[in-house]
């Protein structure tokens, strides 16, 4: 069986946070392209905007999962 193909949509998150302002950065078929965008973003940004990463199968509305958390690189640039 094939392999499916996979979106990634990389979206920023304002201190972290799911319920404060968010935007997205990527949308595109990379894993490591929608991390580092994710992280170069993030530094840009002064640590006030953390990267979260999903993963996606076009066509299959159930098949979204987090792989980038954003609580958890919020909490790694403050620990840095």
């Amino acid at each position: 069986m094939a392999k499916k193909n996979r979106l990634y949509v990389t979206t920023m998150h304002r201190w972290g946070e799911y319920d404060n302002h968010s935007y997205n950065i990527y949308v595109g078929g990379s894993k490591s392209r929608a991390i580092s965008e994710g992280e170069k973003h993030q530094m840009n940004r002064g640590g006030k905007y953390s990267h979260g990463v999903a993963e996606w199968i076009p066509g299959e509305l159930e098949s979204g999962k987090l792989i980038v958390d954003p609580m958890r690189t919020h909490k790694q640039y403050l620990n840095r």
